[in-house]
């Protein structure tokens, strides 16, 4: 599924998920989205909770590890 999107150019930036499994590992890779597990999942619903998809918007530094919501 992840793969036929990104071949469509539907497919999402990067994925933030707290539980990976093999498939969608397999499938963000294929179609080279990245992807960032977050373990405090509380803490980032809070951080996202007053954003909207107009204000805020999210970089995903791969290298360090860090997902920074603005």
């Amino acid at each position: 599924m992840i793969y036929s999107l990104a071949k469509k150019s539907l497919a999402p930036a990067a994925m933030v998920v707290k539980n990976p499994d093999t498939l969608l590992i397999t499938g963000c890779v294929l179609s080279n989205i990245p992807m960032c597990v977050v373990s405090d999942w509380v803490g980032l619903t809070e951080a996202l909770k007053n954003c909207s998809t107009s204000k805020c918007i999210g970089r995903l530094l791969s290298r360090e590890g860090v997902l920074i919501v603005e």
